[in-house]
């Protein structure tokens, strides 16, 4: 895994907030909660025009074929801020 290629990131982006399945009164508040700020972090894999995709695991597989799992797409329009982060490679 090239950490060039691959960056180690921290992602802010802008999420739906959900989880109101009963009946609510509009006093209740329900209605004040407005969007929540996700902060995701992981490798960044791939950069397209809508989307960032983050993957959480990846191998060290020293073939082409990178194997990752935890993966998540990010809309672009999402996206309030990407910062890189470094980390050090243990020596084993």
């Amino acid at each position: 895994m090239d950490p060039k290629k691959h960056p180690l990131v921290l992602i802010e982006w802008t999420d739906a907030r959900g989880g109101y399945s009963e009946w609510h009164y509009e006093s209740d508040g329900c209605l004040d909660d407005g969007l929540c700020i996700v902060y995701t972090v992981g490798f960044l894999m791939r950069k397209r025009k809508d989307c960032y995709t983050v993957v959480m695991n990846i191998t060290d597989r020293k073939d082409k074929d990178i194997e990752c799992c935890d993966i998540m797409h990010i809309p672009r329009s999402s996206v309030r801020s990407i910062q890189t982060l470094s980390f050090r490679k243990s020596k084993s």
